[in-house]
């Protein structure tokens, strides 16, 4: 029961979820036991019934020990350690809505649990393939890898080969990259 439980997302669930073949959801946030002189003592997140884990539970919160003002360092102690996050896994075939709920074991037996998103699972059009390139004399699709870098070091760029030139050859660079270097 929700009452049972205090439970704050930092950031909200999505509204719908297209799954395909599987998806994962970033949960974070904090919680805790609502009833007086009750702790947690574990977390596990709950989706359409299965268990799973989270990934950290019990990280420090200043901000909810400072919204809570607890009346005792017992209190204090509850709000402070209150912090978890994890991933929350999908299944291939979610759905038609996915129950995300949160299980928290208590210090001293018990369980309570709170429903923290009912998901809408959309179905995923069929996508067309990709146009493939062939490769002059190749059998596969053409493929670019790209990397992205601020200021590299121009010796850095004056090692990256042109398949254009000879093994002797500088090579292509931003710097010097001519339409006969590189007209692969």
């Amino acid at each position: 029961m929700r009452a049972d439980l205090h439970v704050h997302l930092d950031a909200p669930l999505p509204d719908t979820l297209a799954v395909g073949g599987g998806s994962a959801l970033f949960v974070a946030g904090w919680c805790v036991a609502a009833r007086a002189r009750a702790r947690v003592a574990s977390l596990a997140f709950v989706v359409d019934g299965a268990e799973q884990p989270v990934a950290a539970a019990g990280m420090p919160r200043l901000d909810v020990l400072r919204a809570l003002h607890p009346e005792s360092a017992e209190e204090a102690a509850g709000g402070y350690r209150s912090g978890f996050w994890g991933l929350v896994r999908l299944p291939a075939g979610a759905g038609p809505v996915v129950v995300v709920e949160l299980e928290a074991r208590l210090v001293g037996g018990g369980a309570v649990r709170a429903e923290l998103a009912r998901i809408p699972v959309e179905e995923l059009s069929a996508a067309a393939p990709a146009p493939g390139v062939a490769l002059a004399g190749g059998d596969g699709p053409l493929v670019a890898i790209c990397m992205a870098t601020y200021d590299p070091p121009p010796d850095l760029l004056r090692r990256m080969s042109c398949p254009s030139r000879s093994r002797r050859g500088s090579g292509c660079s931003p710097d010097n990259r001519t339409t006969a270097c590189c007209s692969r």
